[in-house]
């Protein structure tokens, strides 16, 4: 459970120092929003670098790509933790809502 210790401490020192699998495991798993694979995490990243990144070790599964290159490169972009986008907030609808609110929930 390093990872939730990591998100809580914004510290991934103790993550960076595994290897590139390792590394993809945790950032699927401290994705803000749910993430289920690379795709969705780089996704949901706000840093093109680290982005880039991540798409850069998708593809070196399937080429002859050193792969400490790459688990070198993510922990080089990654030191200071991943830089996620800002949730879009949803203005306010200028028209009135289609059913007025329960009064009898809330």
């Amino acid at each position: 459970m390093i990872w939730k210790r990591a998100r809580k401490q914004n510290d991934w020192s103790e993550i960076l120092e595994q290897d590139a699998n390792a590394i993809e495991q945790a950032l699927i798993k401290a994705a803000p929003n749910k993430a289920r694979n690379l795709d969705d995490v780089i996704a949901q990243l706000d840093d093109p670098e680290q982005a880039k990144v991540l798409a850069y070790w998708h593809r070196s599964r399937w080429t002859s790509t050193k792969q400490t290159d790459v688990t070198n490169e993510m922990r080089r972009v990654f030191a200071t933790g991943p830089r996620w986008r800002k949730p879009e907030t949803r203005k306010a609808s200028k028209l009135p809502p289609l059913y007025p609110p329960d009064k009898g929930r809330e």
